[in-house]
């Protein structure tokens, strides 16, 4: 479950800036929806009961906790293999979405939307092949 890397580790130094970034990710877009969602978004939307405000609140506290989590895997003074694998799945998640958010609704975002939903998808991929990179020195383990 966990092999003896301490939380100085580049891969722990990955995590934590993934973890900063979610956190000031999900922050802004909690405390600033509204602005964000008319910067972002080309018309104003529903979906399932919700605007673009809403839809970004819940991305915004999605993040938080995701970046709540990261930051705790990254301080451990021992890494579980399995919870970074869950963490690089995740931000290869994030990115797969990105893209056919802006395949399949790509219309709906301004260019500004468009630039921003690239831009992180660009940086959650660095993040990704870093921490992936990462796992791989990590010392081998007998368990995952």
């Amino acid at each position: 479950m966990s092999v003896g890397s301490k939380s100085t580790s580049p891969l722990a130094a990955v995590l934590a800036v993934n973890a900063l970034s979610s956190a000031l990710c999900g922050l802004a877009l909690v405390t600033f929806a509204g602005t964000l969602a008319s910067l972002f978004f080309a018309a104003p939307f529903t979906l399932l009961g919700l605007d673009a405000a809403g839809w970004l609140r819940i991305v915004g506290v999605g993040l938080l906790l995701f970046a709540a989590d990261v930051l705790y895997v990254a301080r451990r003074k021992l890494h579980w293999r399995a919870a970074i694998k869950a963490i690089i799945a995740a931000d290869f998640g994030w990115v797969a979405g990105s893209v056919l958010l802006l395949v399949l609704a790509g219309e709906q975002f301004t260019g500004l939307g468009a630039i921003a939903v690239v831009a992180v998808a660009l940086a959650v991929l660095v993040y990704a092949v870093l921490q992936t990179r990462g796992l791989g020195q990590l010392p081998a383990s007998g368990r995952t």
